[in-house]
């Protein structure tokens, strides 16, 4: 595969193996295709639980948030008395 790089991505690469970051371009080019992969993960994993979300803001299955805190609080509160210090 060919690939054409702006002069600044060439730039970018060769710094990144000069500086020691990377063992070879295409090892920084690697890592870069991982970061990507993880990114969409990442953004297919925030959409599933938007949508989870919404579908329970719509059937209703909410808290209020005050009341959700003081609840995580609460309950930190009662796991820190029973922990030995």
């Amino acid at each position: 595969m060919n690939v054409r790089l702006t002069a600044q991505q060439e730039e970018l690469l060769r710094r990144l193996v000069s500086e020691g970051h990377y063992l070879s371009v295409g090892e920084a080019l690697q890592a870069g295709l991982r970061l990507i992969e993880q990114d969409l993960a990442w953004k297919a994993d925030a959409r599933r639980k938007l949508e989870e979300g919404l579908e329970d803001v719509r059937a209703c299955r909410v808290v209020d948030g005050e009341q959700a805190i003081q609840e995580i609080l609460d309950d930190l509160d009662r796991r820190e008395r029973r922990e030995p210090a």
